[in-house]
């Protein structure tokens, strides 16, 4: 089988679709699929063709970004030549200029699309792009869907959902390893609970701090950078928090396995629709962490069971957060239940090979069809 995937970019650039595209390409690889790669060429004005991990990657030219995706001129050409020599072209939505290439292109070619997230705060492209959305989701055979709660709460899925699957994100962690790394952590900051992201507007931070001033004896671990950070920083200074909320800037993979298993719960406190999935509450529950995580329509009320794996609470409201804390801060016996529902939710339901042989099975469905 010849699957052509494209997406945005490719490792070693960063990212979440990023990280999604590198796992299934490379497990696919070592399945025996011919796989190649068709991504922009970060920072570079000129295309290559190079190697990575026994793949073909296709590294096209960047003219400029819109909104964070690329617009790359040989796209276009490539997909001409390119699409009609494999049996399945494997897009990712969102990814506006490849979606148009697509349509001008390639639309006799078999394709299905990872639908990893709806186009949300760009209201006034949204409206205009609207509906070639509609057109390239008519134009594949199938949609991947990230959780079932995606295809329900979704303004375009929902049209489509005869075509959709729910084939979920894998959680790739490490071990754990040294444990003494670990108990140092939890030396150094005591009683935490741990925030993991970006500190843009939609992660919802301010009531994860306001919820931290109303208790006591709980600190909060900041993993991230952003635009927002001299606000929150700012909130924290205000109400009083300095000595107990700590934001340590991006901690490394290596380290931030050691604050997952460390803290008493990891808490995603999002706001909107943009938090699609969230991949931190996974990593968070494979080391047996409980979670928190608010009530969006999305993948996080999905991989969080409320009440089994953790808690999900209504977005925007620090009382609720704070409840939550509370309760498994002080109850080491639900602490421990729910961080082993994570840890086996992870095991069973969000393991690569899991992800593997469903993504394996649609691709053959479509072929044969």
């Amino acid at each position: 089988m010849k699957v052509l995937f494209v997406t945005k970019f490719y490792p070693p650039v960063e990212g979440g679709i990023e990280r999604y595209s590198h796992a299934l390409c490379t497990a696919l690889h070592a399945r025996g699929v011919d796989v190649e790669v068709v991504a922009a060429a970060q920072g570079a004005r000129a295309s290559r063709v190079e190697e990575v991990d026994g793949i073909t990657i296709h590294r096209l030219g960047l003219l400029t970004t819109v909104r964070r995706a690329p617009v790359t001129p040989g796209l276009p050409s490539l997909l001409r030549e390119l699409a009609p020599q494999f049996d399945l072209v494997h897009h990712n939505f969102p990814n506006p200029w490849a979606e148009i290439c697509h349509l001008a292109t390639s639309r006799g070619a078999k394709s299905l699309v990872t639908y990893h997230s709806d186009i949300y705060r760009q209201k006034v492209l949204l409206n205009l792009y609207r509906p070639w959305i509609h057109r390239f989701l008519e134009a594949n055979s199938a949609i991947i869907a990230t959780s079932p709660n995606y295809i329900e709460s979704s303004p375009f899925l929902r049209r489509y959902r005869d075509r959709c699957r729910s084939i979920p994100l894998p959680v790739l962690v490490s071990p754990l390893g040294d444990e003494a790394a670990t108990a140092e952590v939890r030396a150094r900051y005591g009683n935490f609970v741990l925030f993991v992201g970006r500190l843009v507007y939609y992660k919802g931070l301010e009531f994860l701090i306001e919820a931290i001033g109303a208790l006591e004896r709980v600190e909060l671990v900041v993993s991230g950078q952003g635009p927002m950070e001299h606000k929150f920083r700012g909130l924290a200074r205000k109400l009083g928090l300095d000595k107990r909320v700590h934001f340590l800037g991006m901690i490394d993979d290596d380290r931030l396995r050691h604050f997952y298993a460390a803290s008493r719960c990891l808490v995603l406190p999002s706001i909107f629709r943009s938090e699609a999935f969230g991949m931190v509450l996974g990593e968070a529950m494979a080391y047996g962490t409980p979670v928190i995580s608010t009530e969006l329509g999305t993948g996080t009320s999905y991989i969080n069971q409320h009440g089994a794996t953790g808690f999900v609470v209504p977005p925007a409201d620090s009382d609720a957060l704070a409840d939550k804390i509370a309760l498994i801060c002080g109850d080491e016996a639900l602490h421990a239940e729910l961080g082993a529902n994570a840890r086996k939710r992870i095991e069973d339901e969000f393991d690569k090979e899991v992800m593997i042989d469903r993504t394996l099975a649609l691709y053959e469905d479509l072929v044969v069809r």
